[in-house]
């Protein structure tokens, strides 16, 4: 699967279950947030694109020990 397949993907998944802005989080991340501390309550299909999502960051987190991070 491919990013945007995988955005895609998650998006939708946003859609479904309705999330807004209303919890102070978007939408996005709060899907993110709680697939991290839920992964067995979605569909295989989300967690798939979720670990593409992921694997698509690899390159850009910055380490805790990098001078960038204060």
């Amino acid at each position: 699967m491919k990013i945007k397949a995988a955005m895609t993907i998650l998006d939708k998944e946003c859609e479904f279950l309705g999330m807004n802005y209303s919890s102070g989080l978007k939408p996005f991340d709060e899907l993110i947030s709680d697939i991290e501390l839920n992964k067995e309550s979605y569909p295989l299909k989300t967690i798939e694109a979720y670990n593409v999502y992921e694997k698509s960051l690899e390159g850009f987190r910055v380490r805790a020990d990098h001078p960038l991070r204060g």
